[in-house]
């Protein structure tokens, strides 16, 4: 009697946890759900879970009249079917939220979201993390006590198969069809000879696919590459200055400058809004800011005459903002333009060994409008890329005491040029060189003389005067960025998944071979698959 317990015991044990295993996924909201839902029953398969698919879900709700909107009708059909646990989903453009139901309470076992450019990115990113988040709640889902012995439903719907070409492609190959799966990928074949003979016609592959379960046909593209929605970068550059004048017509001669590389620090940031919640054009409007500080620098005259050494302090800055738009394009290249303002400023001050009003070169405080436009270009996706950028610096108020103090007359602007070589490290991380330069150019419009009423024109200090200068500013930087947001970018390193292999010319198969990956037309074995 004894043993006869303990028997049955661990036979009312067995039952018990075969049926905890048994979960109902039902159809998914959304218009290509069954792209997302066939890759959630894939994975809870390979966790050893029996499943109730959409059909096996509606003929449960049909004969208990519930609906899964409510805790009452979660429970009806749990006990119907009997289920641990039910897997209900949400699908839109670029995000899929799934929750976990229990089967014996209904209460919410947990709910995450996932998320992707496109129905197919938001596939491969269940496929990636499906179990990690929630397969934990999906264990700890009970069946209902007075659950109804699971019985067979005869046929399965089409779209429940969850191992057509559909959900692989992303680094899976697809499982054997079998049975009534096998009968519904030859029914979309063309008609076949007898046994042992190719098919009749071979038909160029399609440009097109449309996805189990649904009306839509979806395009089979290249998937959109979102480039990153949120740059941060920061690092130190190397700064060189050079003043120089030409057409000096000034007594005793204006004096020229040049600096050799001091250290700065820089920093920028890039940033799209709306990026992560729109599709519109309105995703691609970004705005920017930058700022630059050097430290430790002075400069120095040299003794002349009487006149003895004299060292100053020297300050450089440029800080600067505004709005940017992108045109992206191909695998992650991109055009911008973009509207900026912002101020750079090279000044000079007195210590112990200098006083500034000694010194007779001008300081330059540039404020400026800047329109620019830019270009990127993935060299080698998720890897290398070169990024090409100009502008125009129109200088507002004239360059400060250059204008206001030493020549008074003068017009100045500006251009810059940029070129970015960036390593992708990580997902996250870039390593980032970059050229710069920034060059001025005035005239001093020192055109002398008197006009009709004997009134001087534009007549220049004869100590500061000249026909033009040009200040130009030459630096190299070393950058480490951060990348948020856009389309998942994984390094080689990283990837875990490898990309689909190419699509082939179909041929004949023979008797062992499946039929292709995506092929529609059945393999020249007349008969369906293992019955």
């Amino acid at each position: 009697m004894v043993f006869l317990a303990l028997l049955l015991g661990a036979l009312f044990t067995t039952t018990a946890e075969a049926a905890s295993k048994r979960v109902g996924v039902p159809k998914f909201d959304g218009v290509q759900e069954a792209l997302v839902r066939k890759k959630v029953m894939q994975i809870l398969k390979s966790h050893g879970y029996d499943l109730a698919k959409s059909r096996e879900m509606e003929i449960g709700l049909a004969n208990t009249g519930a609906l899964l909107d409510n805790d009452e009708g979660f429970q009806k059909v749990a006990k119907e079917l009997a289920l641990s646990s039910i897997v209900t989903g949400e699908i839109g453009k670029k995000r899929a939220k799934i929750s976990v139901h229990d089967g014996r309470d209904s209460s919410l076992l947990g709910e995450t979201s996932f998320t992707g450019a496109n129905p197919r990115k938001i596939m491969a990113e269940v496929g990636r993390s499906f179990w990690t988040k929630l397969g934990a709640e999906i264990e700890r889902g009970k069946t209902p006590s007075g659950a109804k012995k699971p019985t067979k439903v005869v046929a399965e719907a089409p779209e429940d198969n969850e191992n057509t070409p559909d959900t692989v492609g992303e680094g899976e190959a697809p499982a054997e069809a079998k049975g009534k799966n096998a009968e519904t990928v030859e029914a979309a074949a063309p008609e076949t000879g007898g046994e042992g003979e190719a098919p009749k016609k071979k038909k160029k592959k399609k440009k097109q696919t449309r996805m189990e379960g649904e009306g839509d046909t979806v395009v089979e593209e290249g998937p959109e590459v979102i480039p990153p929605t949120f740059d941060a970068q920061v690092g130190f550059r190397a700064i060189s200055r050079t003043l120089a004048y030409h057409q000096d017509a000034s007594t005793p001669g204006l004096r020229s400058y040049s600096l050799f590389p001091g250290p700065a620090a820089y920093a920028s940031i890039v940033w799209y809004p709306l990026g992560p919640f729109s599709d519109g054009p309105a995703k691609n409007l970004g705005f920017e800011g930058a700022i630059e500080q050097a430290f430790g620098i002075s400069s120095s005259t040299p003794a002349m005459g009487g006149t003895p050494a004299m060292k100053f302090g020297t300050t450089i800055h440029e800080f600067g903002g505004g709005a940017r738009y992108r045109m992206p394009w191909g695998p992650g290249h991109y055009f911008y333009g973009s509207l900026t303002g912002g101020e750079h400023a090279f000044t000079f001050t007195s210590t112990a060994t200098g006083m500034r009003s000694m010194l007779d070169i001008p300081d330059t405080i540039y404020r400026f409008i800047r329109p620019g436009i830019g270009l990127h270009l993935e060299v080698v996706p998720a890897l290398l890329s070169v990024t090409l950028s100009g502008g125009f610096r129109w200088v507002f108020n004239k360059g400060g005491q250059f204008h206001d103090e030493f020549f008074k007359h003068a017009t100045v602007n500006g251009v810059d040029a940029q070129l970015m070589i960036a390593y992708r490290y990580s997902s996250l991380i870039e390593f980032r060189a970059i050229g710069d330069l920034r060059r001025y150019f005035s005239s001093m419009n020192c055109f002398g003389g008197t006009d009709a009423g004997g009134n001087a024109i534009n007549q220049c200090d004869a100590r500061f005067t000249a026909g033009g200068a040009v200040d130009q500013y030459i630096s190299g930087s070393a950058m480490i960025a951060f990348t948020l947001g856009g389309s998942e970018v994984k390094t080689a390193g990283e990837a875990e998944e490898p990309p689909p292999p190419p699509k082939r010319k179909r041929k004949v198969q023979s008797e062992e071979e499946e039929p292709p990956l995506g092929d529609d037309v059945k393999s020249d074995k007349g008969g369906g698959g293992d019955e």
